[in-house]
């Protein structure tokens, strides 16, 4: 998986996401993602694929979660850490297992972005895992946090930091597999970057989500290995399995 892609990760998420979104949104998001895939791999093919994959995807999720039930509890439940602490304890299971629903629109997003989808389908299911166990861990508290009007201020200084910090092209143009000390350093260097200008919100869940992806993505890495890293390990990355 090539440097240049060492966010794909985030705008998988993020493109699952918008299915929830309004028509206009999923067909601007759509037609994005359809011009992305075909700069990077040549073809639409793994556009079309992704289409199908999202509806296969949805049906999957409903036979492993009950949602219609699930829908029933969160009508009921209050911001208690009790209520929460059954709830969440009730149904992230069922989203632990529902991640390998989503291994078709995996792959279709690897075809999307040129690479191979045997090295770079488990770093993304281990994405997935780190979202819910984002979205599960202390009973539910990053969703009361992603509801205050700072966290969507904050987002977008996220997105807008992730841009401004990007890695040089020497770094994208090396697989992630391959990365030396310098491909670490400077990577390490991007991390803080960003960091430092999401310390400036009032909304450390938006940094989490930073965190999580990123931690994931670097475990597939060899950064581990050089001692610029590995307080970064110790503190993170470990945390995250």
């Amino acid at each position: 998986m090539s440097g240049s892609r060492l966010f794909a990760a985030i705008a998988v998420i993020a493109f699952i996401s918008v299915v929830r979104a309004a028509p206009q949104e999923i067909i601007e998001a759509l037609l994005r993602y359809k011009q992305q895939c075909i700069d990077l791999s040549g073809s639409d093919e793994g556009y079309t694929q992704t289409l199908v994959a999202i509806p296969e995807m949805k049906i999957c999720i409903l036979n492993k979660v009950d949602v219609l039930e699930m829908q029933q509890d969160v009508t009921s439940i209050s911001e208690s850490k009790s209520d929460r602490k059954m709830f969440f304890d009730k149904y992230c299971p069922q989203f632990n297992e529902s991640v390998s629903c989503f291994d078709d629109l995996f792959e279709s997003v690897a075809k999307c972005i040129g690479e191979d989808s045997d090295q770079i389908v488990p770093v993304f299911r281990d994405v997935a895992y780190g979202v819910v166990e984002l979205i599960c861990e202390n009973d539910g508290q990053f969703l009361l946090d992603a509801q205050k009007p700072e966290f969507k201020e904050c987002l977008v200084q996220l997105r807008e930091s992730v841009q401004e910090c990007r890695l040089t092209n020497m770094t994208h143009s090396v697989s992630l597999i391959h990365y030396g000390e310098d491909q670490c350093r400077e990577v390490e260097t991007s991390r803080e970057c960003v960091k430092q200008k999401v310390d400036e919100c009032n909304a450390p869940a938006v940094y989490n989500i930073f965190e999580i992806l990123f931690n994931r993505i670097m475990k597939w890495t060899n950064c581990h290995q050089y001692n610029k890293v590995v307080e970064l390990y110790n503190n993170n990355v470990d945390g995250a399995n």
